[in-house]
């Protein structure tokens, strides 16, 4: 059984739709459905899918079904769920250093117009004066 079909099972299995699946890699759909007709997946995108699913990257390459593989090695990877955590905070993480800085270039920016204000002002009242005397 090739890695697509090993995707495509595992998805049936969890009842995942192409869709999730695709939002959870932060890919499209059509990366999923290009996924799911290969026969070989590179290892990092084996990784991540194995996180999603909570199954070793090992599975990808068993020739066990979903079932059979789950008969015989259930229970054996449960630190699996540990590493998803981690890569799901890792992300948050990220996520939030990257709203830090969007927070950061707008204060900037509220700096810059506040400053131009008060230029602005400014030259108004000393052309004022000026056109006063």
């Amino acid at each position: 059984m090739h890695h697509g079909d090993k995707i495509k099972e595992l998805l049936k299995y969890t009842k995942m739709d192409k869709t999730e699946l695709a939002l959870k890699l932060d890919a499209t759909r059509q990366t999923v459905y290009n996924m799911l007709k290969r026969k070989r997946i590179k290892s990092v995108m084996l990784d991540r899918l194995a996180n999603i699913f909570n199954v070793p990257v090992s599975f990808f390459d068993a020739e066990e079904s979903i079932d059979e593989w789950q008969e015989t090695y259930e229970g054996t990877y449960s630190a699996t769920t540990i590493k998803e955590c981690k890569l799901r905070l890792k992300n948050a993480l990220d996520q939030i250093k990257l709203m830090n800085k969007i927070i950061d270039e707008k204060e900037r920016t509220i700096q810059d117009k506040e400053q131009l204000i008060e230029a602005k002002n400014y030259i108004i009242k000393t052309l004022e004066k000026s056109i006063a005397s």
